[in-house]
């Protein structure tokens, strides 16, 4: 639907975001490589059109194992992302033997735009070793990068630390050119990790966080502004694929409305007080979903947000430097027939 995404894409460039984060699927490329790459093609006009750099997602080992092309199965209520699929799933990434075409898929992403200033960066790998994978995800996210480098990408290549494996994480932080992370946990913990990872002297940018109930705008917001790192939400959109609290089988309330760790809810009403002193900053009750602001000093070649925007101008006058950035999944234009990660038509 491409109109959707340009309406939401809008919605992120009045208010001055510059990046998203967009997962694909091996097996989209698998079954129309052309078409793929034409729909992600579109999709980076879309955004570029709005100002917006995204970041691609080529592999991901969270939720559900068994993606299949066609049409998805319908969401289930107040289950947290139940319409997710995994890529290539963790059958595959276990056995080497059934890698065949995942190198000519990463290869021919990567090698179609290795030279596009439209993309930001590359993000190999969501989350290896979720679903009880652990370090069985290493030797696939290993030959990943050796495949993306093969490719010559002129964009940074990275993959983000996510949980406590030392294995895992000492490859991700060696290997990758900027240093991205997922942190749900409360503001204290951010910082923490935060304190930690800048002794590797790269870019750090945390690309998934806010989970209500743990890690919340009101408090950790001032810990990415303090720190003049980048980050991320973990989502936009309540929308189809419902990103409710892991393991809930009824949503709250508060969950019913925006989902655990999105921005918005459908209704693009804002649903908690913070999250409404957030939006009295720049003053737009058109653009009540937008829920998060956060900001990123002195990187070189990365688009600011546009001082004619009315939160730019409130955070120059507070003399508050800034760069924006939101996290979205866009399904449709880059993931038609399988989701991309799990989206639906609808989004």
């Amino acid at each position: 639907d491409p109109a959707a995404i340009d309406r939401e894409l809008g919605w992120a460039e009045e208010l001055g975001f510059n990046t998203l984060r967009v997962y694909l699927h091996d097996l989209l490329y698998a079954a129309d490589a052309d078409g793929f790459l034409g729909r992600i093609d579109r999709f980076l006009d879309l955004a570029g059109a709005h100002g917006i750099r995204p970041a691609l997602v080529l592999f991901d080992d969270c939720w559900n194992p068994d993606a299949k092309l066609g049409p998805q199965p319908a969401p289930k209520p107040g289950i947290h992302n139940s319409g997710w699929v995994q890529s290539p799933g963790v059958r595959i990434a276990n056995d080497p033997a059934l890698w065949t075409g995942l190198d000519t898929y990463v290869q021919g992403v990567i090698g179609a735009f290795a030279q596009d200033e439209r993309i930001l960066f590359w993000d190999l790998y969501n989350e290896p070793g979720n679903n009880q994978q652990s370090a069985r995800s290493l030797p696939l996210l290993k030959q990943t990068f050796a495949w993306a480098r093969e490719a010559s990408p002129s964009q940074p290549l990275t993959a983000g630390i996510w949980f406590d494996n030392e294995e895992l994480n000492a490859f991700q932080l060696a290997a990758s050119d900027i240093i991205t992370f997922h942190n749900y946990n409360d503001a204290a913990d951010l910082q923490r990790q935060i304190d930690a990872l800048r002794a590797h002297g790269r870019p750090l940018i945390c690309t998934e966080w806010l989970r209500r109930g743990h890690s919340e705008v009101a408090e950790c917001l001032p810990v990415f502004h303090k720190s003049g790192w980048a980050a991320s939400t973990g989502g936009w959109s309540a929308a189809r694929r419902r990103p409710f609290s892991p393991g809930t089988r009824l949503p709250t309330a508060r969950n019913r409305r925006c989902g655990s760790t999105t921005c918005c809810a459908r209704t693009a009403r804002p649903s908690t007080q913070p999250d409404r002193d957030l939006q009295a900053l720049h003053g737009r009750r058109r653009h009540e979903q937008l829920r998060h602001y956060v900001w990123r000093r002195g990187v070189s070649g990365w688009d600011g947000m546009s001082a004619t925007t009315p939160v730019a101008a409130a955070l120059d006058a507070a003399d508050i430097p800034y760069r924006l950035f939101v996290h979205m999944r866009p399904g449709p234009l880059v993931g038609a027939g399988c989701g991309g990660g799990g989206q639906t038509p609808d989004r």
